[in-house]
């Protein structure tokens, strides 16, 4: 699956976890119209957002850098056969602290449903809470 073809809800987390602001910065620079000189990372990381659901040649140039980032995770995970298989090495490689490659890696795995890419979108937002040392119940989202 390609990042364009993703939810939409799904591409603020893909961008936030899977790419630096450095691979960022030359694709948000041709693709938006944004102030790079002045650009913070929030306005970036936000850029590269709008980027992924426009579609077109922008969000492929971003599907292509989370590729080249990430082809190591996405052959290890090209091998899963089934949707028990993926959510295995997803728990692996999370214990690894290999959480950027293979949540991009599962997110377009051609054998993951819908529902299991919604129940790993769902572990990495709890992940942030745990990360930033606070527990989802005290947010508002």
């Amino acid at each position: 699956m390609r990042l364009a073809e993703l939810d939409s809800y799904i591409h603020c987390s893909v961008i936030g976890t899977c790419l630096a602001s450095a691979d960022l910065y030359d694709i948000v620079a041709r693709y938006a119209a944004l102030g790079m000189d002045q650009a913070r990372e929030f306005e970036l990381h936000h850029a590269a957002v709008q980027i992924a659901a426009e579609g077109g040649r922008g969000a492929e140039a971003l599907h292509e850098a989370l590729d080249n980032r990430h082809d190591q995770e996405i052959r290890r995970f090209e091998r899963a056969r089934d949707e028990n298989e993926l959510l295995q090495w997803w728990s692996a490689q999370r214990r690894r602290g290999e959480t950027a490659g293979a949540y991009w890696a599962l997110m377009t795995h051609p054998r993951v449903t819908d529902e299991l890419r919604q129940r790993i979108v769902g572990e990495l937002h709890g992940l942030t809470y745990l990360e930033a040392g606070s527990s989802p119940a005290s947010h508002a989202d």
